[in-house]
């Protein structure tokens, strides 16, 4: 007589994972972020030169600023996977580190059954769509997600995990300035640990991981850096629209399920060494003003649901196998509409098609060490393409632009004086929006003749060159 075979089960959550790498990747094949080019450039000056980015080079605007180098690391992480394999490998790292940071935070939550999991690894995943890029700030999701993970080692009374996040911290802080997520999570553990057993030896791992946030050419200043951003941000960064407030829109859908999901499991009622419910709810405080957070709001969502429901009698039911089912196809017809959109694709190579690909040849060729304005969202498309020679007028990093973003504005709306600000800032070419105002502007300006254009822009060249001031 043979003995009953063990039912089969499934790795559901895994099969969840691998469907979302595989939309995260196509969504980020139709959208290329801007940030990824001057990343890439600062990635190549590392390697090329030996040299950090702590001054300006590219721009003509503001060469030679000191500048926090807070992304060097990552910045070389993603030129060297772009080196490696182009376009596509940087998107797979970047892919890799955002799908890792959804199996670490599951991972913090327990041991919740598989279908529960399932689902709350769905749900985070269409938190993280919006944010599903070839960014840096991917290194933030991925450590984010390893920390929730040592937090519940903590809890398990693992001695050693608040010294794994304290000395994960000088790795973190070269990479993005995110750091400082993980040294808040890092003084509430150590923090805990005092009250519990008031000795100084408790703090000294939050004595080291604040060493380690200076572990950085900067120094201090890359500790103070990010919360001078967050706490007391210049108002350019109004012009970033990750750092502006959610609102009712389709897109606060994800973090509204996310919300209700958690409060449906009972996370509010959660009592644990950590204070998860309060994690979950000053991260969705903090994203609902400021959405560039919400990333991390998933994140934690998806631990604490998890930890929450893990004796729940419904998180074995089907439904919720269902219900991830549902939200990957829900992501699905999302990256199908974003494909349409922007229809003809074209091949994997054509990943420059949004950018003004055209005007670039014709600047690179025609107008070597011009003085370039254009949209800020293009700049750093145009310094990776034709720096150091050939200067821009701002890119999307905005530090070190702060005050120069008014006259940015003028010159973008052509408002009264953009003529002397151009004169004044020596611009000799411009790449604009062919229905921009400052384009429309030229093509009635005697002073300026457009000289080409491609699918996504138009590009102005000077008749005779203004004296830079």
């Amino acid at each position: 007589m043979t003995a009953p075979r063990a039912p089969l089960r499934v790795p559901w959550t895994a099969l969840v994972l691998l469907a979302v790498a595989a939309l995260f990747f196509a969504r980020m094949r139709v959208r290329v972020d801007p940030d990824l080019f001057f990343h890439l450039k600062d990635g190549e000056r590392v390697v090329r030169e030996r040299i950090l980015p702590r001054t300006e080079a590219f721009s003509f605007t503001r060469a030679g600023r000191a500048m926090v180098a807070t992304e060097w690391l990552s910045s070389v992480s993603l030129y060297a996977a772009f080196r490696l394999g182009g376009y596509p490998a940087a998107a797979g790292l970047c892919v890799l580190m955002t799908v890792g940071a959804l199996g670490l935070a599951g991972l913090a939550g327990g041991e919740a059954p598989e279908p529960v999991r399932a689902l709350a690894a769905a749900l985070a995943a269409f938190g993280l769509f919006n944010f599903a890029l070839a960014k840096v700030q991917c290194w933030t999701f991925l450590l984010f997600g390893l920390h929730l993970y040592w937090v519940r080692r903590w809890e398990e009374g693992a001695a050693w995990a608040p010294w794994a996040m304290a000395a994960s911290l000088a790795l973190w802080v070269n990479l993005h300035g995110g750091f400082m997520l993980g040294w808040g999570l890092l003084s509430v553990v150590c923090g805990l640990d005092f009250l519990r057993a008031p000795r100084a030896r408790a703090l000294a791992p939050w004595a080291l991981g604040t060493l380690a946030c200076c572990l950085h050419p900067d120094g201090a200043a890359a500790f103070v850096y990010p919360l001078w951003f967050v706490f007391a941000p210049p108002a350019g960064r109004a012009l970033i629209s990750e750092w502006r407030p959610l609102t009712f829109e389709p897109s606060a859908l994800p973090y509204a399920l996310l919300a209700a999901a958690a409060l449906g499991a009972g996370v509010h009622r959660l009592r644990r060494r950590f204070p998860w419910p309060l994690l979950v709810l000053a991260l969705g405080v903090m994203g609902a003003h400021e959405r560039k957070l919400l990333p991390y709001f998933a994140l934690s969502a998806l631990a604490a649901s998890l930890l929450a429901a893990a004796r729940a009698r419904w998180a074995r039911s089907p439904l919720c196998l269902a219900g991830a089912l549902g939200v990957l196809l829900a992501l699905g017809a999302l990256q199908a509409a974003e494909a349409r959109a922007l229809a003809p694709l074209g091949p994997v190579s054509d990943w420059q098609r949004a950018f003004p690909s055209g005007a670039a040849d014709y600047a690179a060729a025609r107008l070597p060490g011009a003085r370039v304005f254009a949209p800020y969202k293009w700049g750093g498309y145009l310094l990776w393409r034709l720096g150091p020679r050939t200067k821009v007028f701002i890119d999307g990093r905005l530090d070190p632009y702060w005050t120069l973003l008014g006259d940015y504005e003028t010159l973008s709306a052509a408002r009264p004086g953009w003529r002397e600000l151009l004169d004044a800032y020596g611009v000799t070419a411009a790449i604009l929006p062919p229905a921009s105002p400052l384009a429309r502007a030229l093509d009635s300006d005697p002073a300026w003749r457009a000289r080409g254009n491609d699918r996504v822009s138009v590009l102005y060249a000077r008749r005779r060159r203004s004296r830079p001031r």
